[in-house]
């Protein structure tokens, strides 16, 4: 299980101190697998991809993936559902819009 962070925006972020969540409020703090300093700098356009995120768990039924900064204040949120799984693929977040249904 991984996750992919991409930066969409125009400038340069730091991600350090930056955590991901499930639905359950489990956390993994984004240093703890991104060790190198220069990892956690994403300029624009650039991805990141996580491919432990242990002890985040995802329910392949619907769950809620948050991504939230140092402060905890939440930067970006999907959820998804069980017609979007499909055994052995990604599920692929192109637009807000993708998560309503």
């Amino acid at each position: 299980m991984g996750v992919l962070d991409h930066n969409l925006g125009s400038e340069t972020v730091d991600i350090t101190g930056w955590t991901l969540s499930d639905n359950s409020y489990k956390k993994l703090l984004l240093d703890n697998v991104l060790t190198d300093p220069n990892e956690r700098i994403m300029h624009p356009g650039e991805s990141v991809a996580i491919k432990d995120i242990s002890p985040v768990q995802l329910s392949n039924n619907q769950d809620i993936i948050m991504l939230c900064d140092s402060t905890g204040a939440r930067i970006d949120r999907v959820n998804y559902n069980k017609r979007m799984v499909q055994s052995g693929k990604p599920v692929v977040f192109l637009s807000p819009r993708d998560t309503l249904t």
